[in-house]
Order: C-alpha cells, then sequence, then structure tokens
C-alpha cells in the first residue's frame, strides 16, 4: 500500500453519504520562474476524523494530510477505468503563512 503526505490550503470540501471530500491546493516546484499549483482530491471516510475535523473547517485553511492511495477500477460500457483515492488518515491544521 502507498502512503502519502500532502501540505497545502483547502479549497472546498464536499460531503456525500458516509465521505467528506476535501479539494487542497498544493504548490508544486518544477524549477520553472512560473509557480504552479497541483489540486489534489483526498477523501474522508473514518467517521471519527470527519466528526473532529468537519465543524470547524474553513476554505483557505492550511492542512497536512497522511493517508493512503487506493487503486480503484470501473467499468462502463464495457471499458475499464482505472484511478486512484487519496485516503486522509490523518489531518493536522498548520499556523498560516504570515506575509513578510
Amino acid at each position: 500500500m502507498l502512503k502519502f503526505t500532502l501540505c497545502g490550503t483547502l479549497g472546498c470540501t464536499r460531503s456525500i453519504e458516509d465521505e467528506l471530500t476535501l479539494a487542497i491546493a498544493s504548490p508544486t516546484d518544477t524549477g520553472s520562474i512560473t509557480p504552479r499549483v497541483a489540486w489534489v482530491l483526498c477523501v474522508v471516510r473514518d467517521q471519527d476524523l470527519r466528526t473532529a475535523i468537519s465543524p470547524d473547517l474553513q476554505i483557505g485553511e492550511r492542512l497536512c494530510i497522511q493517508g493512503f492511495i487506493e487503486p480503484l477500477q470501473r467499468k462502463v460500457g464495457g471499458q475499464r477505468f482505472w484511478s486512484v483515492a487519496f485516503v486522509a488518515r490523518t489531518i493536522e491544521r498548520l499556523p498560516p503563512i504570515l506575509p513578510d
């Protein structure tokens, strides 16, 4: 099982049934002059973690998320599609970045 650690800014949340999805914007260092941002969707399935984090989440808040990468497969019209889900196990709030 592959694990991940992602630090970034919360862009939005979406709650459906027993899952909470977080859209996290994380800066990437590509070595180019133009800064780039990667958007990653993280799924929170653990009920205790959702209960602990959900009421206080604020758009623009900095978070550090650790979890595992889950392979997914689905079939649509005879075609198979593979993707992955980033499943959060822990979420830590980070202090805001203060301007210089």
